[in-house]
């Protein structure tokens, strides 16, 4: 039997199945344009949740994984975020020196 492989999930299959499949799989899944990773249509915002958590941001920088942390940013991560701290600390203003000509 003759194969094709799913331009969208990449699954191989015989070609009698592909058409059938082909539709089947671009009405309900899609493929990130970021990860390339295939999720069902009804997924898409938790598939976005997990690459704009902060815990597993900061989880993947402690394990020194500089592709996932890479993949948060690039996946939406909000780069100007701030760490609450329990004990806030105030900040000082900046003080400029006077400078004398």
């Amino acid at each position: 039997m003759q194969k094709i492989t799913c331009p969208n999930c990449q699954v191989e299959m015989d070609v009698s199945e592909a058409a059938s499949h082909t539709v089947q799989c671009y009405r309900n899944s899609t493929k990130c344009r970021i990860c390339n990773k295939v999720i069902q249509k009804d997924k898409k915002k938790e598939h976005l949740a997990r690459w704009r958590n902060n815990e597993n941001l900061i989880q993947a920088v402690l394990d020194d994984h500089e592709e996932q942390v890479s993949l948060h940013f690039d996946h939406g991560m909000d780069c100007n975020m701030q760490f609450k701290s329990e004990n806030p600390q105030p900040r000082n203003k900046l003080q400029v020196p006077d400078v004398k000509n």
